[in-house]
This record gives structure tokens, sequence and C-alpha cells, in this order.
């Protein structure tokens, strides 16, 4: 199974060492990627130069996956819309990205439940909810702790 990574289970792996462990996992065997969305909110949350080159670093070895036809995610906003569940569009891009490639998005996020309901796409939780409070890593640390595929360099 390949996953699509969703930002909120990137931020956990700071938090959790299970998260981290399992990312970490993921990229070394190649089933994780990830679209542009992510990855902009990914490198928007960098404090600095240095932090923005060392995520861009790890996030441009995986596999980028993005949507063929991008309208794909309005009609994705638009199913939640008539379900009341209208909001932020870029979980609705990931969504969308995450059913036109058939992958499980990766995430720690409720919403993602309620969009993979509404798109019909498969989910998971990067991590249980009360193992993020319940086994902490170094909160300055962004992402896992070696975020690179097998053979890639720092």
């Amino acid at each position: 199974m390949t996953y699509l990574l969703d930002k909120s289970a990137w931020t956990q792996a700071p938090q959790s060492k299970e998260a981290a462990r399992r990312i970490a996992d993921l990229i070394r065997r190649g089933d994780l990627a990830l679209c542009t969305v992510t990855v902009l909110e990914i490198l928007y949350s960098a404090r600095n130069a240095e932090e923005y080159d060392r995520d861009y670093a790890r996030l441009s070895s995986l596999r980028w996956v993005d949507l063929s036809v991008p309208r794909a995610a309005v009609d994705v906003q638009r199913g939640l819309a008539q379900r009341g569940w209208h909001r932020t569009s870029i979980p609705d891009v990931i969504a969308a990205t995450a059913a036109e490639h058939d992958l499980t998005v990766l995430h720690y996020d409720s919403d993602d439940e309620r969009l993979a309901e509404t798109v019909k796409i498969t989910h998971e939780w990067v991590i249980r909810a009360e193992k993020a409070t319940a086994d902490q890593r170094d909160p300055d640390q962004q992402g896992p702790p070696d975020a690179r595929p097998p053979g890639a360099t720092a």
C-alpha cells in the first residue's frame, strides 16, 4: 500500500517516536508519496531558510503526485459543502489527489475521516491520538528523524 502524506502526519513526527518511525519506515520502503500542496504546507512552516532547505531536501526525494485535473478538488469541496462540512480547500486537493492515484491518506486530523466518507478514499491515522502526547520527542525537530530514502545523503 502506498500512502499520500498529509501535513498533519508529518508534524506528529517531532511529537511522537512512533509517528517518526512509521513515516521514516514508509520513506525507506518507497511507500510514501506527497503532493505539491502538502509540500507547500510543510515548507511554509519552516522557521528560517536553513529549516526550509533541510525539509525541502527531505521531501524532494520522495515520489510526488498531483492532480491531472485540478478541478477535481472543487468536486470534493462541493461534496463536503452538500453535507455541511465545507472548510479550507487544501485537504480537498489532497483527498482528490489520493482518489486519482488510488493512495491512502496518512494523516493526524479528524477532517480526513469526513473526506474519506465523502470522497470514498482510504485513510489511516499516523498514530492513535493518545500516543501523540504520551510519546514525546524534541519539539524543535520537524519531520521524521531520518526522512530520506535509502542511499540518499543529507
